[in-house]
């Protein structure tokens, strides 16, 4: 059950880096994904797979705060509220898509419609296969993010400022 929770967890965090405008933005959105790839899972133990695994709640929580971000949030940061939010819906709604991957599958309609059960494949929540298989297709996503925002890039400069301060401080030792 851990394992599939992170990998949860990581499809929404991945996801809602490209929701960003900057690298900053992008981390907090994927954050904000990473939850709600979470907390569908919080349910386990009460209809589990049916309260919290369906489209209406998602739906209906991005609505109540849409309609919120439109009322109180200033124009400025409306942006970023209305990011944040579909990073959230996303994260819950690709929990909702791998969870269609399992054997038990996900009941998209329920409360309205019970019995519907929406299954595409039949793999275990805690198969290593599905979970690798997940968690490497997200690794190239991430991948393709670090990419397209010249990730590696600037990594490489931070790297190369922080050598500029070791030396500085290695000579600066030296000479005392």
């Amino acid at each position: 059950m851990v394992l599939y929770r992170i990998t949860h967890v990581y499809i929404g965090f991945v996801i809602g880096l490209f929701i960003g405008i900057n690298d900053i933005d992008s981390l907090l959105n994927g954050l904000i994904g990473a939850i709600g790839g979470f907390i569908p899972d919080i349910d386990v133990g009460f209809k589990h797979r049916k309260t919290l695994h369906n489209i209406f709640v998602p739906f209906t929580i991005a609505l109540s705060l849409l309609i919120t971000n439109t009322y109180l949030i200033p124009m400025q940061w409306r942006i970023h509220s209305y990011n944040y939010l579909i990073s959230f819906t996303l994260g819950w709604v690709l929990h909702l898509v791998t969870d269609s991957l399992t054997i038990k599958g996900v009941y998209p309609l329920y409360p309205l419609i019970r019995n519907f059960r929406l299954r595409f494949a039949k793999f275990r929540s805690n198969s290593l296969l599905i979970n690798t298989i997940m968690i490497l297709l997200a690794s190239i996503i991430l991948g393709y993010w670090f990419y397209e925002r010249n990730i590696y890039t600037k990594i490489d400069e931070y790297l190369k400022i922080v050598n500029v301060f070791k030396t500085l401080k290695t000579t600066s030792s030296m000479k005392n």
